[in-house]
């Protein structure tokens, strides 16, 4: 199985992400035809897998859940909810950025990097930064409406708060299946955390 192992969003967030995305797309009509990742797909990926045989989920998942044993939940302030990477004047995606002052999800993914090695998945090489893929240009180009769609996901997340946060209470293992459309992604197993 293809399969992937992140943190899916609380709906308040989900929702707040999707009503900026629309934002961009109503402002920016270059932004429109673009790889939009679909509100059931939105997630924070701690460690993609890539191809795994079926019979060794049960395995991983015990592995996995050993490996989190004692973690407890904790806030991740969010930093950007859309941010234009590399930069505004030529960006290849939109990511809603996360701040991880403690380096707790910086620990998750390292759980969950040494545990996948022990599956033969080679191990990151980057530094992990946490962050929600909204959108893939086909091409490099301007964002210009990142700060209203900001602006306007702010204020259904938290009215009048300067900062507001992404829950993480549970590490979930996925799966992804190719379609001609996009992926589609089911949760299989969740952990929940301490």
């Amino acid at each position: 199985m293809r399969a992937f192992v992140g943190i899916d969003l609380d709906p308040a967030l989900r929702e707040a992400l999707v009503a900026g995305c629309d934002e961009i797309k109503f402002a920016e009509s270059g932004w429109r035809d673009q790889k939009w990742v679909p509100r059931e797909n939105l997630h924070l990926t701690l460690k993609f897998l890539g191809d795994i045989p079926n019979d060794a989920f049960d395995e991983f998942t015990d592995d996995l859940r050993a490996a989190l044993a004692g973690v407890a939940g904790f806030s991740l302030p969010v930093a950007h909810l859309f941010a234009p990477v590399p930069s505004v004047k030529r960006a290849t995606m939109i990511w809603s950025t996360l701040d991880d002052p403690d380096g707790r999800c910086a620990d998750l993914a390292d759980r969950v990097d040494e545990v996948a090695g022990t599956f033969g998945v080679l191990p990151d090489t980057r530094d992990f930064t946490p962050h929600i893929t909204l959108c893939r240009a086909i091409r490099p180009r301007a964002l210009r409406s990142a700060e209203a769609a900001e602006e306007k996901a702010r204020g259904l997340l938290a009215p009048g708060e300067a900062a507001p946060t992404m829950s993480v209470g549970a590490v979930t293992f996925f799966t992804s299946t190719l379609t001609r459309q996009r992926p589609e992604y089911e949760q299989v197993s969740v952990i929940p955390l301490d």
